[in-house]
């Protein structure tokens, strides 16, 4: 049971969900965009 590889898979479907209703971006820019908005 490797909990840390299945949430990889999970982050991984997410990020793929996001980038298909987005212009594709870099996963540092993806955060960095989370981290703007909030502030």
């Amino acid at each position: 049971y490797k909990d840390s590889n299945n949430i990889n898979q999970i982050l991984r479907f997410l990020f793929i969900k996001i980038n298909s209703k987005k212009p594709p971006v870099t996963y540092r820019d993806y955060l960095l965009g989370t981290e703007n908005s909030q502030i």
